[in-house]
């Protein structure tokens, strides 16, 4: 995992974007502060890549634990009725 940052990866005016492992930044964030959360987790599916056999697997591919404590921490900094954007592959 690379080094836990708190620090927005954007701001404006309205809007704070981060680009982080959400394992790391979701614990320092207050009680619902988010509006909108957009997430594109690992398909735990040990998926490599569709360019090339030789890239590394995706780091959380393969271990599903991570996910439901990620999403407690979600709902947990959401703030309700809003929307939550997440991809995920259906098997």
């Amino acid at each position: 995992m690379k080094p836990a940052t708190t620090e927005a990866y954007f701001v404006d005016r309205d809007v704070a974007i981060y680009h982080a492992d959400c394992r790391q930044l979701l614990h320092s964030l207050p009680n619902e502060s988010v509006d909108m959360v957009l997430t594109d987790p690992p398909y735990c599916v040990n998926y490599r890549g569709r360019w090339g056999s030789d890239w590394a697997p995706i780091a959380g591919d393969v271990e599903t634990a991570w996910l439901a404590p990620a999403f407690v921490e979600i709902w947990r900094v959401f703030k309700t009725e809003l929307p939550l954007l997440e991809f995920l592959r259906v098997a």
